[in-house]
């Protein structure tokens, strides 16, 4: 120690039953949560947008709106075609991010089951020895 050097230290060893930070795994969210998850989303978009296309030609939400009522200015603006037409957009585009989104987790489902059942069998899915070749395939690609 008198000499100038520096110790140097064990390592530090964690104690066990404590896991590494380095290994730590994530945990997979099971499946039925996030079905369930999606299910529910997809039908809250489709209530929202079938409640915001409905709600412009709606006589007792629309036209009799205390807010409406309260501003004549805003009454005499919501009252115009466009504006309700512009409203009843937003919620076909609602209705279809809603849609959009059902079908876009199935076509990843989907192709996440023929990515598992084409594994190892070549770049387009097919094994050489239903393309009548005679070769065997090759390690590299």
């Amino acid at each position: 120690m008198g000499d100038g050097t520096i110790p140097i230290s064990e390592p530090v060893l964690e104690p066990p039953g404590l896991p590494v930070v380095g290994e730590a795994h994530p945990q997979r969210i099971p499946r039925w949560l996030e079905r369930s998850e999606l299910f529910l989303r997809v039908l809250l978009r489709m209530y929202i947008g079938l409640a915001i296309c409905y709600a412009p030609w709606s006589k007792l939400f629309w036209d009799q709106n205390p807010l409406f009522v309260q501003y004549p200015t805003l009454s005499i603006f919501a009252a115009n075609g466009a504006v309700r037409g512009i409203v009843s957009g937003l919620g076909l585009l609602n209705l279809w991010i809603a849609f959009h989104d059902a079908f876009r987790r199935r076509e990843h489902r989907d192709q996440g089951l023929r990515d598992k059942g084409t594994k190892g069998l070549g770049t387009k899915g097919l094994g050489t020895k239903g393309l009548g070749t005679g070769e065997q395939q090759s390690g590299n690609g």
